[in-house]
């Protein structure tokens, strides 16, 4: 019988995270989810309102907030993924006049998590010291073709086999696309994600 994710009976509770829904998204996978979390803050770190505000600059800027908006809503950051719709929003529209305080307001909720979040992001940075003396796990060739196979031929058996090669999974297709064709898996868009794993075969 193929293996789930461990389940987690102590999920982190943290300010500004809806637990129960990041929970199902990312399929009770805790190291998971403080992967995307930490490049999250990281990435959207110090956020200040756009320098340009020529009409390619704003545009520039509303694609790094819909790529915030989608990261937070896979988090459960349901504030920030408003936030930053609504600061994606004034740059479509043009309203320059609203950017500087809803980006600075966007900041010091990104902050607020950043600092909710530490304890969790600082144990997972211990546990990734610990993992790195052990050897990463690998997926055969033949074992990720088997599981394109199934996810072409639409078998709900691919579910379970996804999720039992979740960490060399996760070791190939890195946090952020494995989250993308879990998300797929979940939702049962197969061929979607039979596509993504495919462009890894070798």
């Amino acid at each position: 019988v193929p293996s789930q994710p461990p389940a987690i009976s102590h999920w982190p509770d943290i300010a500004g995270i809806d637990a129960s829904d990041v929970r199902g998204r990312l399929g009770n996978d805790l190291s998971l989810f403080q992967n995307l979390l930490r490049r999250m803050l990281q990435e959207f770190a110090q956020l200040l309102p756009p320098a340009d505000t020529t009409d390619a600059g704003l545009a520039d800027f509303g694609r790094r907030m819909h790529k915030l908006k989608g990261g937070a809503g896979n988090l459960g950051a349901k504030a920030i993924q408003q936030a930053a719709d609504q600061v994606e929003l004034a740059c479509t529209s043009g309203q320059h006049e609203l950017l500087a305080g809803l980006v600075q307001g966007l900041a010091a909720q990104l902050q607020s998590l950043q600092q909710a979040a530490a304890p969790v992001l600082r144990a997972k940075l211990a546990d990734s010291a610990q993992e790195r003396s052990t050897p990463a796990p690998t997926v055969s060739d033949a074992d990720l073709l088997e599981l394109v196979q199934r996810l072409q031929r639409q078998e709900l058996s691919a579910v379970g086999r996804f999720h039992a090669l979740r960490a060399p999974l996760t070791q190939l297709l890195g946090p952020t696309a494995y989250a993308s064709a879990l998300s797929d898996v979940q939702g049962l868009r197969f061929h979607a994600a039979a596509a993504t794993l495919k462009t890894y075969l070798t």
